[in-house]
């Protein structure tokens, strides 16, 4: 037995001892193998305690230790924490401060929910509920904007003060997932207000950054608990829970049968791959630069896996604009796959349609779309390497995951500038080396390519209505016929 007190010097604030008694009903309510059991709620001279079952082990923030888990031992933990939340929304009870140190481990490895002190109580769903909903439901009103939990793990809702439901638990449990496999939190900053914008705003980063063995099907379901819009998170922790179970039962039919499965492949390896030029469905012809630049910038990283011979950017940029059959590429440049997609920019969404096909029948090896913001187009381009060198079996040292999923810049809007640096230096024609010519000497001697490429590529954006001649020796006009030189100096 364990008994959590709420000590005497302050037992007269009102809000601590009304956050006390909340917990303590919410809980006592709850019997579920996965959430601790109440056994009395009290008060001895003027000490208010609860007496509850005594769990041993260590916390689950205990275990992470800013390390990943296994992903079987993640997806199990998952799924007990599920299960104690769904019968908790039954319930009418929203947690609201589900996060690892709240999250125990015993020594048999089971998991119990602790600390419903946030709990809030929102429908009464049986006669065993009525009279702790009475109690509760005046009590745990918080004041319009106020924040209760805790920041890191908090929904954008939770964070932003506003009205909260079961949802905002499904939120913070795809936060803890994430944690447990990559050992780090997915929106982490300076200050609280940090935190919480990112958390409001941010897309975190690529999983496969920090955990090359998480599966794209546990990498989905993340991210669905993770949605800023809680319309598009799972509904029901049930839902959740049902994905996660079948996601272990798919995980353990594929191990059984990994060893034929890997004989089978041993045969057919592929060893080579062509990255044809993504196609730019955007209605803004001004956004080809970064169609081209995706492609670019996947073929720099997969070129670094090991054993696997990538067409250079040169070799497969013959066959932009056309409409080519996998096969025939194939044939022409002798590889044993190629990787074909489409990029759309759509308002403030960033989407990246991708398929992989066998050369030598066809066949689809691998397909996924990527609905992202644009602030995520590095990680987009990261886990796109991740998955193909997934799906050749390609076995990655971690110093060789490192270099495929490399990042010169955690600047999105440098990054970007950079793209259309190279989109403009790899159409070099004679009216860019006219351009470039005009550009300060300084900015010509700049030893890093980068800044050069980012520098051109901003001046050329703005400047792209400027006409230049081929043939008159270098003198140039604008459209409206004012000197291009005399700005962006």
């Amino acid at each position: 037995m364990a008994l959590k007190i709420l000590p005497t010097d302050v037992a007269h604030d009102r809000e601590r001892l009304r956050r006390f008694l909340q917990e303590a009903r919410a809980a006592a309510a709850l019997h579920h193998p996965n959430v601790a059991h109440i056994c009395e709620i009290g008060e001895f001279n003027g000490i208010n305690f609860i007496a509850m079952e005594y769990v041993g082990g260590q916390t689950l923030d205990a275990k992470i230790n800013h390390h990943p888990l296994d992903v079987g031992e993640v997806i199990e933990i998952g799924i007990e924490i599920a299960d104690a939340l769904a019968e908790a929304h039954a319930k009418g009870i929203t947690h609201r401060d589900i996060k690892p140190t709240n999250i125990m481990l015993t020594p048999r490895s089971e998991v119990k929910v602790l600390d419903f002190g946030l709990a809030r109580v929102t429908t009464v769903a049986g006669a065993e509920l009525q009279r702790a909903a009475s109690d509760v439901s005046t009590q745990i009103k918080t004041k319009p904007g106020m924040v209760m939990g805790t920041v890191q793990y908090m929904s954008p809702e939770q964070a932003m003060g506003r009205e909260v439901d079961h949802r905002s638990d499904i939120f913070s449990l795809g936060v803890v997932v994430y944690e447990m496999v990559t050992g780090r939190l997915p929106f982490s900053g300076e200050t609280a207000t940090e935190i919480i914008d990112r958390i409001a705003h941010a897309q975190p980063e690529a999983i496969a950054r920090f955990n090359y063995s998480v599966s794209t099907e546990l990498e989905h379901i993340i991210r669905k608990c993770l949605e800023k819009d809680k319309g598009r998170r799972y509904q029901s922790a049930r839902e959740l829970l049902v994905d996660l179970k079948n996601l272990q039962r798919d995980t353990t039919a594929n191990a059984g049968m990994a060893a034929p499965s890997r004989r089978k492949r041993s045969r057919k390896s592929i060893n080579s791959l062509a990255v044809l030029p993504l196609v730019n469905e955007s209605a803004d012809p001004n956004a080809e630069y970064l169609s081209d630049g995706i492609t670019e910038s996947i073929i720099n990283s997969l070129a670094q896996l090991p054993q696997l011979r990538v067409m250079a950017r040169s070799t497969v940029f013959r066959y932009k604009g056309r409409e080519v059959d996998p096969q025939e590429v194939g044939r022409d440049l002798n590889v044993r796959a190629v990787l074909a997609g489409r990029v759309l920019r759509l308002g403030d969404r960033l989407i990246v349609k991708i398929e992989l096909v066998d050369t030598t029948d066809g066949a689809q090896l691998w397909g996924e779309q990527y609905n992202r913001s644009p602030s995520n187009i590095l990680a987009v381009q990261e886990e796109i390497a991740i998955k193909i060198s997934e799906k050749l079996q390609v076995k990655l040292t971690a110093q060789e995951q490192k270099r495929v999923i490399k990042r010169y810049t955690e600047n999105t809007e440098a990054y970007e500038a950079y793209l259309k640096g190279r989109y403009y230096w790899n159409k070099r024609t004679v009216e860019f080396q006219e351009r470039h010519r005009i550009l300060p000497a300084s900015d010509r001697k700049r030893s890093k390519l980068c800044s050069s490429l980012c520098w051109v590529g901003r001046f050329l954006y703005s400047a792209r209505d400027i006409q230049f001649s081929s043939t008159d020796g270098g003198h140039s006009q604008s459209a409206g016929g004012s000197d291009a030189g005399s700005g962006h100096r």
